[in-house]
């Protein structure tokens, strides 16, 4: 959950993402965003499919960013 890895950070155990960027995954994991990201109204399971991929992706990239 990115709540957990919200407090992580609060807390200095994650120091490679900030509040920021975590914020904005909660925002676009929403499933209204969900749906207009991938142009397609979705059932539950598609959204939560959906979800991890885009978050993967979004943490890839950052992790890119970083190296």
């Amino acid at each position: 959950r990115l709540s957990s890895v919200r407090m992580g950070i609060n807390l200095e155990l994650i120091d490679d993402l900030g509040i920021p960027a975590v914020n904005e995954l909660l925002i676009h994991t929403q499933p209204a965003h969900l749906q207009k990201f991938y142009n397609s109204e979705l059932e539950v399971r598609e959204r939560n499919e959906a979800r991890a991929r885009f978050l993967r992706g979004r943490l890839a990239e950052r992790r890119g960013e970083q190296n």
